[in-house]
């Protein structure tokens, strides 16, 4: 699998992340429509590990597996937050 990430001079904070990446990086953020400061923490965390990881030298197969699975995993915890706190009550 070829790389097509565009080659940049510099570190890779200078490289400019197309919208679509963006998009496909932060769809975690939903819970925070639903379930305020709880889903932004975890949405956050996971857009920020998303983020990382694309402009890391990984493989993008490898990418391209592991952000899905990133925001499922930020879901889930998410979930298991609110669970937690409906049970506290």
């Amino acid at each position: 699998m070829e790389d097509t990430r565009p080659e940049t001079e510099g570190d890779a904070d200078s490289e400019k992340i197309p919208t679509r990446i963006h998009i496909t990086c932060a769809w975690q953020l939903i819970p925070l429509f639903i379930g305020g400061a709880i889903g932004l923490v975890l949405g956050g965390l996971a857009y920020w590990a998303n983020i990382t990881l694309y402009k890391s030298n990984c493989s993008r197969l490898l990418v391209w597996i592991l952000v899905p699975m990133i925001g499922v995993v930020a879901i889930m915890l998410w979930l298991a937050a609110g669970i937690l706190l409906q049970s506290a009550r």
